[in-house]
């Protein structure tokens, strides 16, 4: 009767921190199995392994929960590395991808600038020549004309006997105004051709010009995405970290119940102290972000996020 009236403060209390962890929200698991262990540990220190024994065995589903969540999230902060690394090798060969069809939409611009630049010389060239040609071709038919009026009206042919004499007589002079005009329209075809080809080449060089700046706006958002990868994969990196310290510290906690009562007081002064040791650990809700802060901390931050389901493992664009 006096072991049993002695037990029920004991089985309160316990029973009152259990009823507090059926909050059924990873903080107050962890709050609960942490209060457990330090009893646990005072238990032990006034030799009373009874109540030690209670203690670890009543934290024992709350500890299973917390390590099978973190398990959980640290499966899905490996799954999230691997498609970190794939999404990195996406990355990288679709920069590699633009940054070649760059180079060579440059070259073609470069070689069809020089193209451009030959055909406009050669218009210009051919645009004097039509002038010079033009001119002669005017000279050649008032010329012919002359020789017309010589031919046709005797009083104009008496009147400019000299020129006329002459012109009559010079068959030379309708066979090179024909000539010469053949030469202009000749040289007129060529230059509405080149004209033509040079419209088609700067539309095409336009084409090339607006590929590239399109290519350029792209390869901006492709390497603005590469900071944000990179951040996401050291942040999922440390998780990874973080939550195996998570893990082996539940693990290591529900151990104590597998040990000789006599290795159990050692288990947990060796246990407990690791909460306070400090390591660079990532803010869970917040992928930029990391902290140098205590293990303790690691898991009451980890639980918080579980609760308000903002954990940046569970976010779906996570490495995406």
């Amino acid at each position: 009767m006096r072991r049993i009236m002695a037990v029920l403060p004991l089985v309160l209390a316990v029973c009152l921190a259990a009823g507090g962890a059926r909050a059924d929200t990873q903080q107050a698991l962890t709050h609960a199995a942490l209060d457990k262990l330090v009893r646990a540990t005072e238990a032990l220190e006034r030799g009373d392994t009874g109540d030690a024994l209670f203690y670890l065995v009543y934290m024992q589903n709350e500890v299973n929960n917390l390590s099978a969540t973190a398990q959980q999230f640290r499966q899905s902060a490996r799954t999230a590395e691997q498609q970190c690394q794939a999404r990195s090798l996406q990355l990288i060969s679709a920069i590699e991808t633009n940054y070649a069809r760059q180079r060579e939409l440059e070259r073609q611009d470069a070689q069809l600038e020089a193209e451009i630049r030959v055909q406009r010389d050669q218009a210009a060239r051919d645009a004097a020549t039509l002038t010079t040609t033009a001119q002669l071709a005017e000279i050649h038919r008032q010329e012919t004309v002359f020789r017309a009026r010589c031919k046709s009206d005797n009083a104009f042919y008496y009147e400019h006997f000299g020129q006329c004499f002459i012109r009559v007589w010079e068959d030379r002079f309708t066979t090179r105004a024909e000539q010469i005009q053949h030469e202009v329209d000749d040289l007129t075809r060529r230059s509405q051709a080149l004209a033509a080809a040079i419209n088609e080449a700067v539309k095409h060089q336009q084409a090339l010009q607006d590929e590239l700046a399109q290519h350029k706006g792209e390869e901006s958002l492709l390497q603005a995405q590469r900071p944000v990868l990179e951040q996401q994969d050291r942040a999922v990196r440390l998780a990874i970290t973080s939550l195996s310290d998570v893990t082996v510290f539940w693990d290591t906690a529900l151990s104590l119940l597998t040990v000789n009562v006599a290795n159990r007081l050692g288990l947990l002064r060796d246990l407990l102290p690791t909460l306070d040791v400090t390591s660079h650990a990532p803010v869970f809700d917040d992928y930029d972000r990391a902290e140098i802060r205590s293990l303790r901390a690691t898991l009451l931050d980890f639980a918080k996020t579980v609760d308000n389901r903002n954990n940046f493992l569970s976010t779906p664009t996570i490495c995406r």
